[in-house]
């Protein structure tokens, strides 16, 4: 309910921006309600204790999505997005936990934070265009910007990561009425370093002309494997958000 109250303060207040259905500039504004299915942690990757670290920050969180891209009827588009990540809290370890060096004790209350906070670029290309349809295929430029922090009394540990992560790029359109359509984005690679997928599906609503609202289903999933970070995680999303054209 506070999400869904933040966001019709949101596209309320932001239906003045879409004034023209032909420009080439959009802003998406995205509220999620995530669950947490899967962040299995080990750091070191060759030496330290694998653990479930929803134990410390729990299964549920609020996101939050920024977005502002610029496309045209012909030509490239661009993308930029700000997604911030962070859960944290407090648990207890169900076992002792050697944590990028330092032993932390089970059964002892335990604070925990965990980053992965994204920006990133994207350049895309029309694929395919039909009178209720258009997709379009690119690459994007991720930046992970990343900690993970684990917390007993006087004595903490983290370990931090800011890395450049390329991408493959698809969006799609489709027009299934004059104001309901269906939206498709996806970010993705998989690579022996490790993997990482975005993907969404969203309902739109065409409240004015240039300016919808929808409601969607967002999945994170990805992680690593290598001697100096163990981490797998899948996060699933109900998202509620916003477009509008300015």
């Amino acid at each position: 309910m506070r999400i869904a109250a933040v966001a019709g303060v949101l596209m309320a207040g932001s239906l003045g921006l879409a004034e023209s259905q032909s420009s080439p500039w959009k802003v998406d504004v995205e509220l999620g309600s995530m669950r947490v299915g899967l962040n299995d942690v080990r750091i070191r990757g060759d030496a330290g204790t694998k653990f479930d670290f929803r134990d410390l920050t729990g299964s549920s969180l609020n996101t939050f999505r920024f977005e502002i891209t610029s496309e045209r009827e012909t030509g490239p588009g661009y993308r930029f997005l700000y997604a911030p990540l962070v859960a944290s809290g407090s648990g207890f370890l169900d076992s002792a936990v050697n944590f990028n060096g330092q032993n932390f004790a089970a059964g002892v209350a335990t604070e925990g934070r965990y980053q992965f906070n994204s920006y990133r670029a994207t350049w895309r290309n029309r694929w395919k265009q039909g009178p209720n349809s258009d997709w379009r295929v690119g690459f994007t430029l991720k930046v992970r910007d990343a900690e993970v922090r684990v917390s007993q009394g006087s004595v903490s540990e983290s370990d931090k990561n800011v890395g450049l992560v390329p991408l493959l790029h698809i969006y799609g359109e489709e027009r299934l009425s004059d104001r309901w359509r269906f939206t498709f984005d996806f970010d993705g690679l998989a690579a022996p370093q490790g993997r990482a997928f975005d993907v969404s599906g969203r309902l739109g609503y065409l409240v004015s002309p240039g300016s919808e609202v929808y409601l969607g289903l967002r999945v994170l999933e990805g992680g690593v494997d290598n001697d100096r970070v163990f981490n797998f995680f899948l996060q699933s999303s109900v998202v509620l958000g916003w477009s509008g054209r300015f």
